[in-house]
């Protein structure tokens, strides 16, 4: 099974720490380890991740450079790289991922025992 991610928050999170662990990256590369380091089970397409890039760069995240490629040199790839303030953001995004995760267990574990509120 394998499911294509729309969630702004969980791409933030996966592209962010792509870019922690691995450094530098483009958008084709992000979204090709995401589906590859998943083993396949989360793919990211286009039209989410670059808003998520941008959004990211706007806040000052990320900073991007453009390099030319391609035989002629007409084409150009935009490389993304974490800055501080998007190691900042990402714990704060994994805190609040775990605050619901937990909350998520606490809901399920009451009701499973047929604890009401």
């Amino acid at each position: 099974m394998s499911y294509t991610l729309y969630d702004k928050k969980v791409i933030e999170i996966l592209a962010l720490s792509l870019l922690l662990q691995q450094g530098e990256q483009y958008a084709y590369s992000i979204m090709k380890q995401i589906k590859a380091l998943s083993g396949g089970a989360v793919s990211v397409v286009n039209g989410s991740l670059y808003p998520v890039l941008y959004s990211l760069k706007d806040r000052g995240c990320l900073t991007d450079r453009t390099v030319a490629v391609g035989k002629s040199r007409k084409m150009n790839r935009v490389y993304y790289n974490m800055t501080p303030a998007g190691v900042e953001y990402l714990q704060t995004l994994l805190a609040e991922r775990e605050l619901i995760q937990s909350s998520i267990e606490r809901i399920r574990q009451s009701a499973a025992q047929g604890v009401k509120p």
